[in-house]
C-alpha cells in the first residue's frame, strides 16, 4: 500500500483523511501544530517552517502528500492578510518544493472561494475571480503548484461538514444551537454545495496513487443555500427549524466579501471517482446513523 502523509491532519478533512487512509490500510501519517496531538499516527509540523516540512517529509519519505492544512476562517483572513498569506500561500510553497524534492506527489486542497461567485456552480476550467484574501492566496497557491510541482493535484471542494475535533463547522455549530434552543442567523443569498468530509476523504483516499494531474472538483451535487441547508439539518435532526433566523448577508456584517453564488460541478469527478460523493442530505442521515 502507498504511504499518506497528511499535513493538517488535525483539521476537519485532515481528520476525516487520516481515517479513511488508516482504514484502507495505507501507512499514514498526519501532522499537527497549534493542537500538539501526541496520539499515534501523528507527528507536530509547523508549515511556515522550512526546517520542520523539510525533516517531516524527509523522515517518513512518503508516496503523497496531501496538504490539508489552512487558515480558513474567511474573516480572520480578511483582517489579516500576512498571516493568511503565510500559511494559504507560503506554506503551501514550502510543501510543494520539499515534494519535489522527495518525489512525492501532491494533492493540494483548495476552495470554490477561487471564484467571484457571480456564476456557479463552477467547473474546473471556470475562469478564477477571488474577491477575498482567502480566495485570493488560494489561486495563488494553486498557480504556483501547477507552475511549480512535478506531479499534483490540485483538488477543490466547498461548505465542507461533519465529524472533526474541534467542532467549528456549519453543521455542528447549527446542531448545537438548536439542540440547546439557541437561535442562529442564516444567509438566505449564499449558496454554494454543503459537501461531506467523509466523502472527500474516501475520494482523496482513491485519488492518492493515481496518476490524475490538474484540477478536480470533489463536493456533493447538492445546491443551496445556506438557509435551506440549515433548514435541511433542522429537519433531518428533528430540531426546531423556527430557531433558524434567516438574514441576507449584509445584515451578518462579514469582514470578507462572501461569493454568494458559488458551488462545483463535478460531473468529471464521477466520471473518475468510483467512491459515492453523497448528497448533503445523504450525508447528513449517515451523520444521524453515527448519532454524531
Amino acid at each position: 500500500m502507498a504511504k499518506y502523509l497528511i499535513i493538517g491532519a488535525s483539521g476537519q478533512i485532515g481528520g476525516a483523511l487520516l481515517q479513511e487512509s488508516l482504514k484502507a490500510n495505507h501507512e499514514t501519517l498526519g501532522t499537527s501544530y497549534k493542537q500538539n496531538l501526541s496520539e499515534p499516527n501523528f507527528v507536530t509540523t509547523d508549515i511556515l517552517s522550512d526546517q520542520s516540512v523539510k525533516e517531516t517529509i524527509s523522515n517518513f519519505k512518503p508516496d503523497v502528500v496531501f496538504a490539508c492544512a489552512a487558515l480558513a476562517n474567511v474573516d480572520y483572513c480578511q483582517t489579516h492578510p500576512e498571516e493568511s498569506r503565510a500559511t494559504n500561500l507560503d506554506g503551501i510553497k514550502r510543501i510543494a518544493n520539499f515534494c519535489n524534492e522527495y518525489n512525492s506527489r501532491l494533492i493540494f486542497l483548495s476552495t470554490d472561494y477561487v471564484f467571484n461567485g457571480k456564476g456557479g456552480p463552477y467547473k474546473e476550467e471556470a475562469i478564477a475571480d477571488p474577491i477575498n484574501y482567502y480566495g485570493e492566496h488560494k489561486l495563488l497557491a494553486e498557480q504556483y503548484v501547477k507552475a511549480n510541482s512535478k506531479n499534483f493535484l490540485i483538488v477543490r471542494t466547498t461548505i465542507t461538514f461533519g465529524k472533526e475535533r474541534v467542532g467549528k463547522n456549519f453543521y455542528l455549530v447549527l446542531k448545537s444551537k438548536l439542540s440547546q434552543g439557541e437561535k442562529m442567523k442564516v444567509p438566505t443569498d449564499q449558496y454554494g454545495s454543503p459537501s461531506y468530509n467523509k466523502s472527500i476523504a474516501q475520494a482523496l483516499v482513491e485519488l492518492g496513487p493515481s496518476d490524475i494531474q490538474g484540477v478536480l472538483n470533489v463536493s456533493s451535487e447538492t445546491f443551496i443555500s445556506r438557509y435551506e441547508f440549515a433548514l435541511l439539518i433542522a429537519r433531518v435532526f428533528d430540531l426546531n427549524k423556527d430557531l433558524i433566523i434567516p438574514v441576507t448577508t449584509p445584515e451578518l456584517n462579514q469582514a470578507a466579501v462572501r461569493p454568494m453564488k458559488a458551488g462545483l460541478i463535478i460531473d468529471k469527478a464521477k466520471s473518475i471517482l468510483t467512491t459515492k460523493l453523497m448528497t448533503a442530505e445523504e450525508a447528513l442521515l449517515d451523520l444521524k446513523s453515527q448519532s454524531v
